[in-house]
């Protein structure tokens, strides 16, 4: 099953503020979680089974990025962010 990823404009404008190294490190994560048998497992162990949180460790900052999916749709929605108060006013 190939699923189609769809990003809010929140995500886009966030993504676009990364630098590159960032944007590498989160890529690899985002297609990780693209594979059908991760998101079947995902959704065997979720309270929630369509919604779930990526937390991704890069040079000291973790980067959280929220997903929702719809299986059936073969969607797959992404929002991304810092808690980290320096890069979220940048």
């Amino acid at each position: 099953m190939k699923l189609t990823a769809h990003y809010t404009s929140g995500f886009v404008s966030w993504w676009e503020s990364l630098e590159a190294p960032e944007q590498v490190a989160l890529h690899h994560a985002i297609i990780n979680l693209l594979k059908p048998e991760t998101l079947m497992s995902l959704h065997a162990h979720t309270q929630y089974a369509q919604m779930g949180e990526l937390h991704v460790t890069h040079e000291h900052y973790t980067y959280n990025i929220l997903y929702a999916f719809d299986l059936k749709q073969s969607t797959i929605v992404l929002v991304g962010g810092t808690k980290n108060l320096s890069c979220a006013l940048q």
